[in-house]
C-alpha cells in the first residue's frame, strides 16, 4: 500500500480499472485505500493478508471476484526486506540470514498463489496477464 504498488494501483484506476490491494500493514493499507476511494469510488478493495500463507491467495481471489468482478490481471510489487533498514545500511550477515526466507516467499508461496490467479482467469476465459514483480 505504498511505493511502486500504490503507483501501479493508481495507474490501473486512472485507466478505468478496479484494484484489489493486499497488504499485511492494516493501517497503511486502509489509509491508501481511503485516499484512492475518494477519487475512484467503488473501485478499490483493500484486503489485509499475509501472502506467505497459501490459503490467503484463494481467499483473496474469491473476495476480489465476488466484490469487484472478473479478474483481468495479477501483479505483485511487494518486497520482503525483513526490516533490514535502508539499503545502504544493510549488513551482509543480516542479508545472508534472511535470503533463504525471502527466496521461499517468492520462489514458493508467491508462485503457487500466482498460479491460483491464473487458473481463475482461465476459468473466466480472460486473456492471461501476470507480472511477478516490478522487474519482470
Amino acid at each position: 500500500a505504498q511505493g511502486i504498488g500504490l503507483g501501479i494501483c493508481k495507474s490501473i484506476l486512472e485507466a478505468g480499472g478496479k484494484v484489489s490491494m493486499i497488504d499485511l500493514n492494516e493501517d497503511q493499507l486502509n489509509d491508501a485505500a481511503f485516499e484512492l476511494e475518494k477519487k475512484y469510488p467503488s473501485a478499490t478493495l483493500p484486503l489485509i493478508a499475509n501472502l506467505t500463507e497459501m490459503n490467503t491467495f484463494a481467499e483473496a481471489i474469491q473476495k476480489t471476484h465476488t466484490l469487484l468482478g472478473p479478474i483481468d490481471g495479477f501483479c505483485n510489487s511487494a518486497a520482503a526486506s525483513k526490516g533490514l533498514g535502508p539499503f545502504h545500511e544493510y549488513d551482509l550477515k543480516d542479508v545472508e540470514a534472511t535470503f533463504l526466507e525471502i527466496l521461499s516467499i517468492y520462489g514458493g508461496t508467491f508462485v503457487e498463489g500466482a498460479k491460483l490467479y491464473l487458473k481463475k482467469m482461465e476459468q473466466e476465459k480472460i486473456n492471461k496477464q501476470i507480472k511477478l514483480n516490478e522487474k519482470s
